[in-house]
Parts: structure tokens; sequence; C-alpha cells
């Protein structure tokens, strides 16, 4: 049972062991890394999903933005006629103190407007940040997914909050313009009804 021969068997043997250790060593390493690939594969889809929604409500604030910016030059135009119809008042509704004039209605919601659009600007600029770092965060990137969500959901209530409000300013500009419209026409009336030689 000694020689040579036996040396080598051992030899051999011990080779094989610890070739079987290596091998379940890396085998475990395969695994391993099979899973952080997977783990890497997950976030990067939950990144770039948060991305797009973040695309959206980007989107979506810069088209609130146009939006308001357009109704303001449009009530910039119309103060100016309500000025001249203003002017034709009745003295009774004039001296009303609870009488609101078409631009004091006007100018009221255009403030309520602007001011609730830039509390929603702000706050979806806030949430926006806190996406990026959510999407920044080293680990996991899932965990904060919905905390993210919630805030996405967040900001298109408040953008579709100030998507009304810029409805009701378009309807208060529309009632303007169909009094000033109404007004001008019993101007042009009043006027007709002086010109000498008029039925």
């Amino acid at each position: 049972s000694f020689g040579p021969e036996t040396e080598v068997q051992k030899i051999i043997q011990g080779w094989h062991l610890d070739l079987q250790a290596q091998s379940q060593v890396y085998t475990r390493q395969v695994e391993a890394m099979s899973e952080w690939d997977h783990v890497v594969f997950k976030n990067n889809e939950c990144i770039f999903g948060v991305q797009q929604q973040m695309s959206v409500v980007s989107r979506l604030q810069d088209d609130a933005k146009q939006r308001l910016d357009r109704l303001g030059r449009e009530q910039e135009e119309l103060n100016q006629l309500l000025r001249w119809f203003e002017e034709g008042l009745d003295a009774s509704q004039a001296s009303n103190p609870s009488f609101a004039s078409p631009t004091e209605q006007a100018l009221r919601a255009a403030g309520l407007v602007r001011d609730e659009f830039e509390g929603v600007d702000a706050r979806v600029s806030s949430m926006v940040q806190d996406i990026r770092t959510a999407r920044d965060m080293s680990g996991d990137a899932c965990d904060p997914m919905v905390q993210v969500e919630m805030k996405l959901s967040e900001g298109f209530e408040l953008l579709q909050g100030i998507d009304l409000k810029a409805d009701e300013l378009a309807s208060t500009i529309a009632w303007c313009e169909s009094h000033l419209q109404y007004h001008a026409r019993s101007r042009r009336a009043e006027q007709d009804s002086h010109v000498p030689g008029a039925p």
C-alpha cells in the first residue's frame, strides 16, 4: 500500500478535492453574478420607467406654462377694452360696493390662477427633484418606487388642477368679451340714434 503509485493517487485525489471545492466556489460566484445581473436589469427598467414619467410630467408642466402665458396675453388685450367698457357703466352700479366690475373679476381670476400655478410649479419642481434623488440612490432603485409613483400621481393631480383654473380664466375672459360686444352694439345704436336724419 506504499510506493510511488500510492503517493501519486493521494496527490491526484487531493487535486480532485481542491478542484471540487474551487468548482463550488465558482458556481456560487456565477449564481451571485447572475442574481446581481437580474437586480441591475430590474433597476434599469425602473430607472427607465421613472425617466419616462418624469418626461411626461415635465411636458405637462411646460404645456401648463404656455397655456397660462397665452391666457395672460389675451387678458392684457382685454384689459384695454375693459377700461373703455367701464367708462360707460351706470353710476348706480359703480357706486354699489357689492358690484364687481368685469375687470375686477378678470383680474381676480387671473391672480388666483397665477398664484395657484406658481404653487403648482414649485411643488412639481420639488417633486421632480425628489424623483431624481430617488433615482440616483445607491442599491436597489426599486425600493423607492412606491414613493415615486405617489409623487407622480400628485404631480398629475396638481397639473389637472391648474388646467381647471386656466379653464375658469378662459370662461371669465369669454364672459367679458360677450359683455364688450353687447356694450359695443348698444353704444353704436345709441350713436346712430343721435345722427341727424336718422329714422
